[in-house]
């Protein structure tokens, strides 16, 4: 059995293909309601969600090969003190034809479907802007707590 998300391996186990994990990125950070967004470095894409305790912006870096660059991202109106979690999807060596060794929250898709991926706080220096580091070929997921009530 062949699809784009999951296929079997020599073994006759499924494993799920980069695709899966780029559905299971966007799952963890695409519920609630569309914000706007801009970033204005070519090659990058970018998302926002906000529902109603978290905001979570999705960053793509597209750039590949040996002409990728990682990127900084600064957010404006949030700082190093606001509540904030990060995943990274990344492939080995941020190859892009990569079918295995990829990870989301530092965390593999099992043959079972099982995945235990998990928020990393962000350190950030003092009360500067909240940035966010994206390799090249990878995307970054930010989960920033909103203010209390």
């Amino acid at each position: 059995m062949y699809n784009i998300t999951i296929c079997k391996d020599a073994a006759g186990n499924y494993q799920s293909r980069p695709q899966g994990y780029g559905i299971k990125a966007f799952d963890l950070g695409g519920h609630g309601r569309v914000v706007p967004v801009t970033i204005s470095r070519t090659g990058m894409r970018a998302y926002g969600v906000m529902d109603s305790t978290n905001l979570y912006l999705t960053v793509i870096n597209k750039e590949h090969g040996e002409y990728g660059r990682d990127a900084e991202v600064t957010v404006k109106g949030i700082t190093g003190k606001d509540s904030v979690g990060i995943m990274y999807l990344k492939a080995p060596n941020n190859n892009v034809s990569a079918t295995n060794g990829i990870s989301l929250g530092n965390a593999t898709i099992t043959n079972t479907g099982e995945w235990q991926g998990k928020w990393a706080p962000l350190p950030q220096p003092g009360n500067g802007p909240l940035t966010i580091p994206v390799s090249a070929a990878s995307a970054t997921i930010v989960k920033i707590r909103l203010p209390g009530d």
